[in-house]
């Protein structure tokens, strides 16, 4: 007959030892979600070698370049700041009161320290004032995108407040946030760009009962930046930014087809110094 096993019992440190294994486990996101803690996004920037001729072509155009979610991680901010880009992207979110920056949606991994058995942020979040501060001081033009609602009023009071909201621009999924931006800055759209994902999002926004009085900006997914459709929208006044495009080849086809600017990872293409827009 087999031998019962008796049940194992845990002592305090076995079982605090068992938390730094479940901890490699389960990874960072099982960690932060249970302590409830803020987020940041981790994008990496991206170079690429841009033949002569391309290059050629592309500082015969004018164009804006926006770094793509440029400083919501302070490695990528390093890199960027060093570019010719015209814009550093954020993104922005309330976290108990406080707006920071990065994507609320995705978790900072936790590295675990066994010499000192401790756990620690890998990259923590920074608060949003600290990096519009910091890009406004380099020079660049600010590119924030709303995450939430919440964060509108405060963003927008913080920039009025240090008189950066000339160098400011504004995007975001969820128009109503830029709706409220234009109340705020007495009707003006020339500053705000409506985040436009895919072809539904088109022709909703086409039909859009609060379609903006023109000059305003429109953020369009490459998928949905057809010829046509950007000029649909060129026709209307807008100011079209094509995200995200990483290729010298993608940024000259769409620029040849009417877009004004791009978003982008690739640091080369932040680096093309074309003709001022």
């Amino acid at each position: 007959m087999p031998r019962e096993v008796e049940p194992k019992r845990y002592s305090r440190r076995s079982f605090g030892s068992g938390l730094f294994k479940l901890a490699g486990v389960l990874g960072a996101s099982a960690i932060l979600k249970m302590g409830r803690l803020p987020n940041l996004s981790r994008d990496v920037a991206e170079g690429g070698f841009i033949r002569e001729d391309l290059s050629d072509k592309l500082q015969g155009e004018s164009f804006q370049t926006i770094a793509h979610n440029g400083a919501n991680a302070s490695d990528n901010f390093e890199v960027f700041r060093r570019t010719n880009c015209d814009y550093i992207e954020i993104d922005v979110f309330t976290h108990n009161g406080e707006v920071y920056v990065g994507h609320p949606d995705k978790l900072a991994g936790i590295p675990i320290d066994s010499s000192k058995s401790t756990i620690g942020l890998d990259n923590p979040v920074r608060k949003f004032s600290e990096v519009a501060e910091e890009v406004f001081t380099d020079g660049k033009k600010l590119f924030i995108d709303f995450k939430d609602g919440p964060s509108v009023g405060r963003v927008f009071d913080f920039l009025a407040e240090k008189q950066m909201l000339e160098t400011s621009s504004f995007t975001s999924t969820a128009w109503g946030n830029l709706i409220e931006i234009r109340n705020r800055q007495g009707g003006n759209c020339d500053n705000l760009f409506f985040t436009i994902q895919n072809d539904e999002d088109f022709e909703k926004f086409i039909e859009y009962d609060k379609f903006p009085r023109a000059p305003f900006g429109v953020s369009l997914d490459k998928k949905s930046a057809t010829r046509e459709n950007i000029q649909k929208l060129k026709a209307r006044g807008a100011i079209v930014y094509v995200y995200t495009v990483d290729t010298p080849e993608g940024a000259l086809n769409f620029i040849g087809d009417g877009a004004d600017g791009i978003t982008t990872n690739n640091i080369s293409l932040m680096n093309i110094k074309p003709l001022q827009a």
